[in-house]
């Protein structure tokens, strides 16, 4: 961090790498825990979500932003990074969700936005569950709406979610 910031930084930082499930912090630590980007990368949600509740002081809040695998970039391919850009791409839109000829070499839970609501719900008093942008309304023609036609357009067009709850 220092490196990256060109110099000292003023205030200590307690920098840590941890398993999401098993948090090397005490019971009732934070009254604030933020993470971004991070929920749909983590397989064990269930332990991670109890984590979270479990490290938060009783009432403190978690702030949970989720990129969700359902959307048009939630396969993480670089070339749907931004789908409302204009560029050339070889990848199918959805692909993930269909054939996934073009698997990215990282993990993703691959879960639905019901699969993170029920998780959070079972660990957490959700305050609000906020939809982010919705992208990708262009690509999605009457045949891919279709061929995917297990997903509702929400879970294919919203690109995160962001939970807000208290412990």
């Amino acid at each position: 961090l220092e490196r990256q910031h060109g110099g000292k930084l003023e205030r200590a930082v307690d920098l840590r790498t941890a398993d999401a499930a098993h948090l090397p912090f005490d019971d009732a630590t934070f009254d604030v825990v933020v993470s971004t980007n991070a929920f749909e990368h983590i397989e064990d949600l269930d332990g991670a979500a109890g984590e979270v509740a479990r490290v938060l002081k009783p009432g403190g809040l978690a702030h949970i932003d989720i990129h969700l695998f359902t959307s048009l970039s939630g396969g993480h391919h670089l070339e749907w990074t931004w789908p409302e850009r204009d560029q050339a791409r070889t990848v199918p839109p959805w692909d993930h969700l269909r054939a996934n000829r073009y698997a990215v070499d990282y993990y993703l839970n691959k879960k639905r936005w019901s699969d993170y609501r029920a998780c959070f719900e079972r660990h957490l008093s959700v305050v609000a569950w906020l939809p982010g942008r919705r992208e990708g309304e262009r690509y999605l023609t009457l045949a891919l709406r279709a061929e995917l036609a297990a997903y509702s357009d929400d879970e294919l067009l919203t690109r995160n979610v962001v939970v807000v709850a208290r412990c």
